[in-house]
């Protein structure tokens, strides 16, 4: 089991010095770019259920192949996650493996884990070995599970004008603020995610060709891709703000954002505020922490070595909290049964599921909020613009490097944006003083405002997070 320590896990469910290091198939450089920010971006071919999200669903399928697809609910081929109990020898726990699946054998343990990993042939049912451990080998295996794959949980939608963020006032932050100026100075939040666009970079490569059906897409030799950060994150007055940064999917310190979804959610919680610049963050001077363990199309086509399953999630956890992140933010998941490593996110909004285990309401820009319709709805930060980094999406013939130092402000709709508002709210308390994860849980709970069905209910759980209620509820002086 993971360390008990004062860690808030939030689930609803400027450039860095370093040398030139090699990576995979390429070489990253820091090359001191500076970000083209074209400011409010207004295009609605990323809407959910357009052409354009539609043709991204099959891209991705095509370039990342069946193994690396990884149909969220179907379980990861060549794995199986154990922990065994302690008093089991290697000759038991060799045995054990042996009489379920011939190919079996136990991996060398990975870094932040607290299992052990089983490789096998890709012909063996995970699912089925890991189950046969448990029911035939209860005296050496204290739990197994197959592993299955992790993703975003957003939908990909237009970006909107940077000062639409209704989402803010709506949690009663401006008198929370009012209270708690320095909002989370001296608190690490880990975003782990697909990334964060946290430092300045290049990176010279090729790229392999690769067919969507019918049409091929050629090789890319020896291109430079661009990377910057999103100067409403870090700049030269806030480069200190970043963390312990960790890749978990190249298995370095260079959480690259080839997506762009972790880079808009540390918006959320901590983009830089009070500046006339862009838009605010809940807790805007916060630590940020950034661990990768979403991998992207970008990702696949560059190498990876790895891609996002439960073990990944769980050893990213255990980083998080031993590098002294006191709050993570996860707005990720996945579907499939429970597992013992980690537990998944659900929903809380129309796009989402809902249940008896919804705790908490935080916007997510779901189109349904009272006053905000259709692309006012949406939750809007800073990252990239879609048009310079999906160039997949183009025909063979338009197709072309992506660019990463091209950053807008752009919406997204989706339980991930609701996430990082809950994380954001815990670091103000935090910050207050308040160290441990029950009495944050408790104070916002107590004081939400109701939702639905009076009382808690399985939509909006205890309602909808109120950040100066909060504050007043833990006993703060104003």
């Amino acid at each position: 089991m993971f360390p008990r320590a004062p860690i808030v896990v939030a689930l609803i469910g400027a450039a860095a010095i370093a040398t030139n290091a090699q990576r995979g198939r390429f070489d990253v450089q820091d090359v001191g770019l500076t970000p083209l920010n074209v400011g409010e971006v207004i295009d609605t071919s990323m809407a959910p259920g357009s052409p354009a999200s539609r043709a991204k669903a099959i891209v991705q399928a095509a370039i990342r192949g069946d193994a690396r697809a990884g149909v969220a609910q179907s379980a990861v081929r060549g794995r199986v996650i154990v922990r065994f109990r302690a008093t089991a020898g290697a000759a038991a726990r060799a045995a054990a493996i042996r009489a379920v699946t011939r190919s079996g054998v136990i991996a060398e343990r990975p870094s932040y884990a607290d299992f052990d990993l089983i490789r096998m042939d890709s012909t063996d049912d995970p699912e089925a070995v890991a189950a046969a451990l448990k029911a035939q080998h209860a005296d050496v295996v204290e739990n197994a599970q197959a592993a299955y794959r992790w993703k975003t949980m957003f939908k990909p939608n237009d970006p909107l004008y940077a000062t639409r963020q209704w989402n803010l006032p709506y949690l009663n932050l401006e008198p929370a603020w009012d209270i708690q100026p320095t909002a989370g100075s001296d608190i690490t939040v880990a975003v782990i995610d697909s990334g964060m666009a946290f430092r300045n970079a290049s990176i010279t490569t090729n790229i392999p060709a690769f067919s969507v059906g019918t049409l091929v897409y050629p090789a890319l030799n020896n291109v430079t891709i661009p990377f910057a950060a999103a100067d409403q994150l870090v700049n030269a007055s806030t480069a200190n703000r970043i963390v312990a940064p960790y890749d978990f999917i190249w298995e370095d310190d260079l959480p690259l954002d080839f997506e762009g979804h972790g880079t808009h959610v540390a918006g959320t919680i901590g983009q830089i505020t009070n500046d006339n610049t862009g838009p605010a963050g809940v807790a805007f001077n916060v630590k940020l922490m950034p661990i990768k363990v979403i991998d992207g199309v970008w990702d696949f086509l560059l190498g990876s070595p790895n891609f996002a399953t439960d073990d990944l999630v769980a050893r990213a956890i255990r980083y998080a909290v031993d590098r002294g992140a006191k709050i993570l933010n996860m707005s990720i998941g996945r579907t499939g049964p429970p597992s013992f490593v980690i537990e998944g996110n659900r929903g809380h909004a129309s796009y989402s599921t809902a249940g008896p285990y919804v705790e908490i309401s935080a916007p997510g820009g779901d189109g349904s909020t009272p006053g905000f319709t259709g692309i006012d709805s949406f939750i809007v930060q800073q990252t990239y613009d879609f048009n310079f980094t999906d160039t997949y999406l183009l025909p063979p013939s338009q197709y072309r490097a992506p660019r990463f130092d091209v950053i807008g402000y752009i919406g997204y709709a989706g339980t991930s944006m609701a996430t990082p508002h809950v994380a954001g709210a815990a670091a103000i308390l935090m910050q207050q003083g308040i160290t441990s994860p029950a009495a944050i849980e408790d104070a916002l709970k107590r004081t939400a405002v109701d939702l639905g069905t009076p009382g808690r209910d399985s939509f909006f759980g205890h309602g909808l997070i109120n950040v100066r209620n909060a504050i007043f509820g833990i006993g703060a002086a104003k």
